[in-house]
């Protein structure tokens, strides 16, 4: 399983100076990325208004390979624009960066935009991959959302990117999910969480888990930066997810670092990188 990051971990940075910050994170020895646009609506790219030729030629100066990017808002309104960008920048996928259901008809239709949209990424080469939060794990009509995502899309068309730390935080062991969905897992996003904040760690606590959870009800759930610690330094099983993740032939393993201990985005990413270069089962080439 191949090592990237997920631009998010590197945001202010990348805002600042785009081409030097993928030269950067190639000096430390990330070579895979997947960026992320949450204003889809408005730039069809990676939300910082680079044409999707200057992208291309400063991923290859920097030696990286782009294998995603998460897309907010996606609908049928923009995917057009979207995959033609991406298409031409060498990006290899797209992801649909967070969604809320708030019943099952609302998640069946959701499932149904999941399955065009994965057509016409096809039709471009690329892969659709849905990202989870924590209230994938919540239960609507009786069945946890992520099963029902997974029953009622396409292999071909929707491939899950299996983000453990929300998955941990929504009251489920990493290894069993990676277990349970298999080869419909493509990419990892891995970050971890401190011992010193572990009574908050359950963010079902105080929340009912077959209640709708719409957007309102999900921007209200508050994440603190504390929350958050270097890959390696917290308490996730990170070695066994490995183990699991590569037994269930998953592609990649992106290190998102949304907040640290440490003072710098970058200093974050090369103590990651330092933890797990110490680990199995893991390519950096």
């Amino acid at each position: 399983m191949r090592v990237g990051i997920q631009m998010f971990s590197v945001r202010e940075s990348f805002n600042a100076d785009p081409l030097g910050t993928l030269q950067r994170i190639s000096a430390i020895g990330y070579k895979y990325v997947e960026f992320f646009n949450h204003h889809a609506d408005q730039d069809p790219g990676i939300g910082s208004g680079m044409g999707s030729a200057e992208l291309r030629q400063g991923l290859r100066a920097a030696g990286i390979v782009a294998v995603g990017c998460h897309i907010k808002p996606l609908d049928e309104g923009n995917v057009a624009d979207v995959l033609a960008y991406h298409a031409d920048a060498g990006t290899k996928s797209i992801a649909v960066a967070v969604d809320q259901f708030i019943d099952k008809a609302s998640l069946l239709e959701r499932c149904m935009l999941y399955n065009r949209v994965g057509e016409k990424c096809r039709s471009h080469g690329m892969k659709l991959y849905y990202h989870n939060h924590f209230h994938e794990f919540q239960v609507i009509a009786g069945e946890c959302v992520l099963d029902t995502i997974v029953a009622n899309t396409e292999p071909e068309l929707l491939t899950i990117e299996l983000d453990t730390y929300w998955t941990m935080r929504g009251g489920v062991d990493p290894v069993a999910a990676i277990e349970r969905y298999g080869s419909r897992i493509g990419i990892l996003h891995q970050k971890d969480f401190p011992l010193s904040e572990v009574s908050h760690l359950d963010l079902w606590a105080g929340r009912d888990r077959n209640a709708p959870m719409d957007k309102e009800t999900f921007d209200r759930v508050n994440i603190r930066p504390e929350e958050f610690v270097e890959v390696g330094d917290g308490i996730m099983k990170v070695q066994e997810i490995i183990a699991a993740a590569n037994q269930a032939n998953v592609s990649y393993m992106l290190v998102e670092q949304d907040h640290g201990h440490l003072k710098t985005e970058f200093d974050r990413l090369e103590r990651a990188r330092e933890n797990l270069k110490r680990m199995q089962g893991l390519d950096w080439s």
